[in-house]
């Protein structure tokens, strides 16, 4: 992640091994979507890089959403529609 106004990075994730197509914040600024070549939708702790949880698909996905009623709902494109709600990190 860098920040919009100096552009200077402020924090890199890894976890994905392809291309990454889509990202998101929840609402309150707290939590990062990824999409992936790789199939793979990761949550990410936006302040520490945390990967808080991980869904995965057969196909790449195109793109990731918080649902705009619940930031604990997030929707994923990957030729298909899904609505996934996120569980508190155990």
């Amino acid at each position: 992640m860098w920040d919009t106004a100096t552009g200077r990075l402020l924090l890199q994730h890894s976890g994905h091994d392809l291309d990454v197509n889509g990202v998101a914040f929840s609402p309150d600024g707290a939590r990062a979507l990824t999409a992936s070549d790789d199939g793979m939708v990761r949550v990410w702790d936006a302040v520490s890089g945390r990967e808080l949880a991980l869904w995965r698909s057969d196909r790449r996905v195109w793109e990731c959403r918080f649902a705009p009623d619940d930031s604990d709902k997030v929707i994923v494109v990957d030729g298909m529609v899904y609505q996934l709600q996120l569980m508190p990190p155990t």
